[in-house]
């Protein structure tokens, strides 16, 4: 089974002097440069992974799709204190703003690029 690191190492190609971007704020987008660098590397779609589901997640799936990216968010690589509400936003979010996908559908996906 593979796991969220085979995801960020398979795709992202992570270095140290990867940009950190730091947020206060529910979604990775709101009051950060975040959409200027993804736009500058030529990105059109996101991964999502992180906690909460309803917070931070289901924030930052909904500010992506409102900045015009394709969001994925990774099944296992998201959670939330509440199991209900967790399943409850997966839902919410597959059926509104992103596709649900496991990780291994994904990094099968990003392996075939």
């Amino acid at each position: 089974m593979l796991g969220i690191l085979d995801v960020y190492y398979v795709y992202v190609n992570v270095s140290f002097v990867e940009p950190l971007i730091k947020k206060q704020w529910a979604s990775a987008f709101h009051k950060t440069d975040l959409d200027s660098q993804l736009t500058k590397l030529g990105v059109d779609s996101l991964v999502i992974t992180g906690l909460t589901t309803s917070g931070c997640v289901r924030a930052s799936a909904v500010d992506g799709v409102q900045n015009d990216y394709q969001v994925v968010i990774a099944r296992e690589a998201v959670g939330d204190r509440n199991l209900e509400a967790h399943e409850a936003n997966l839902f919410d979010l597959a059926a509104k703003y992103a596709d649900v996908q496991s990780v291994e559908e994904i990094v099968t996906f990003l392996r075939a690029l």
